[in-house]
């Protein structure tokens, strides 16, 4: 489908609010970019709200603060505002905005249809004297993983997530200001959302060669800018079980007093999705319920692993 109708579609039809389209790929994602090659370029301006939207601003930071938490919980946020790819290497252009500052867009944008279309086609414009997004997002990382022995994992999210109870193909972690303070932010952000959702370390359960940026690509039901990546990890599934549960962790062993295997905070269950069994999930002939990017995380994992656009069929 044509970038033009697809951005309509996302902007105006509630159906496809929970789609989400690439806004560039690897040019060969079996051989796609490495994490470690990923270079962001933080501008020195951060976002600043146009004068007419600062009471409407601070009037949504106190009513919505009850759910959201935004004024103890208003962290630094990087957001993608442009992008420079070749075969090699991709690169990004980055500011600085605040955690409500993004979530005063999204309720903006949700209720102005026109903007929001406009926006979006300009992420998709030829023209590039301007950075192609024009408003603040959250920089998060979307990492499918893939077995030692060939088993996608999937992941049940709690309560306490958004979304909960839905299934994700992907670990997801914001890339934050901790993260910059590292030469190679994204891969730090890879290697600490590993360890912090799976339990699982470079050193002994996979290698940074790797893990891999499938694309860049637009969470339409937001909207947000987001990264997608792969990773072959060095251990089965069962393994995996094992290290998730805290079983290869002494200390964490000595903590859990029930002696039940526990998963990190934020996974309810734990399961995999076999290759040839990818299809029927993007069919949703399994019945599960998934995050609104699943779809588009399930047709990465696709292609990447059968080197063939499922599109195309």
């Amino acid at each position: 489908m044509e970038n033009d109708k697809l951005l309509e579609l996302l902007a105006t039809d509630k159906k496809r609010m929970g789609s989400a389209i690439s806004i560039s790929e690897a040019h060969d994602l079996q051989n796609a970019w490495l994490v470690s090659d990923l270079s962001v370029d933080v501008q020195e301006r951060d976002y600043e709200l146009s004068t007419a939207n600062t009471e409407l601003y601070k009037t949504f930071v106190r009513e919505s603060d009850p759910q959201l938490g935004l004024v103890n919980n208003d962290g630094v946020k990087y957001a993608i505002v442009d992008y420079s790819a070749d075969e090699k290497k991709l690169n990004l252009v980055a500011r600085k905005t605040r955690y409500s500052v993004v979530q005063f867009t999204w309720d903006q944008l949700k209720s102005e249809p026109e903007t929001r279309a406009t926006m979006l086609k300009q992420i998709y414009s030829a023209s590039h004297t301007s950075p192609r997004i024009a408003f603040p997002s959250i920089m998060v990382l979307h990492v499918i993983l893939l077995t030692a022995d060939d088993r996608f994992v999937i992941t049940q999210r709690k309560g306490a997530v958004i979304h909960s109870g839905t299934w994700q193909i992907t670990m997801s972690e914001q890339v934050d200001e901790g993260d910059f303070e590292h030469p190679r932010p994204v891969e730090n952000a890879l290697r600490r959302g590993l360890k912090e959702e799976l339990r699982l370390d470079a050193q002994s359960h996979y290698k940074m060669l790797s893990c891999r940026i499938l694309s860049l690509f637009l969470e339409a039901h937001l909207p947000n800018i987001a990264l997608c990546a792969v990773t072959k990890l060095d251990i089965d599934y069962q393994e995996l079980v094992r290290v998730a549960q805290g079983s290869a962790n002494d200390g964490e062993k000595t903590a859990n007093t029930s002696n039940v295997p526990l998963l990190p905070e934020e996974i309810r269950a734990l399961d995999y999705v076999k290759p040839d069994g990818l299809l029927a999930e993007i069919k949703g002939e399994s019945g599960r319920k998934y995050h609104p990017d699943t779809g588009y995380m399930l047709r990465m994992a696709y292609n990447w692993y059968f080197g063939k656009d499922i599109e195309k069929f």
